[in-house]
């Protein structure tokens, strides 16, 4: 089971917190650099008391999405005659 949070703080701005069964936990933040490109940090770790330790795993992640959905359609040209 997985639960997410995500909250905009601003028109360009979105942090939230996820959770899963297994003692995943992270961390993540990011913000709207246009309409086509977000940039966005995430910080996970294990959560809990393991085997190991309290902590035993931490990955930071950095992602850059470019939305590129009308990047291969054709635009309809107008002939004037």
């Amino acid at each position: 089971v997985d639960a997410t949070l995500l909250g905009e703080i601003t028109d360009y701005f979105w942090a939230g917190a996820s959770y899963s069964s297994s003692n995943n936990a992270a961390f993540m933040a990011g913000t709207f650099v246009s309409s086509r490109i977000r940039l966005m940090y995430a910080y996970e770790f294990v959560a809990g008391n393991q085997t190991t330790g309290p902590v035993r795993l931490a990955v930071h992640e950095i992602s850059l999405m470019l939305r590129m959905d009308d990047l291969f359609t054709r635009k309809n040209k107008t002939e004037e005659d």
